[in-house]
């Protein structure tokens, strides 16, 4: 099922803000890799990140997450908005 969405680019990327503690500004986001699963919903990366290392996917999913967190830097810098990622 891993395999498959890759194939179909069913991962996600959601973005957690790094904060700068002294000013509390948001100094970049970090980008984590989610698998809204369609029957199952989303497991933890805890419950799948085990089955990509087990299946030798993590340069796949690595590409895909960087592929869409590129994506969407690009569009927020498009925005106007330039947050490091």
């Amino acid at each position: 099922e891993l395999r498959h969405a890759l194939d179909q680019r069913q991962l996600c990327v959601v973005y957690q803000p790094k904060f700068d503690l002294r000013t509390y500004d948001i100094v970049g986001l970090e980008a984590l890799v989610r698998w809204p699963h369609p029957r199952r919903g989303t497991p933890t990366p805890e419950q799948f990140l085990p089955l990509v290392r087990q299946h030798g996917l993590m340069r796949s999913v690595t590409a895909v997450v960087l592929d869409l967190a590129l994506d969407d830097a690009a569009r927020w810098y498009g925005k106007g908005i330039g947050v490091p990622v």
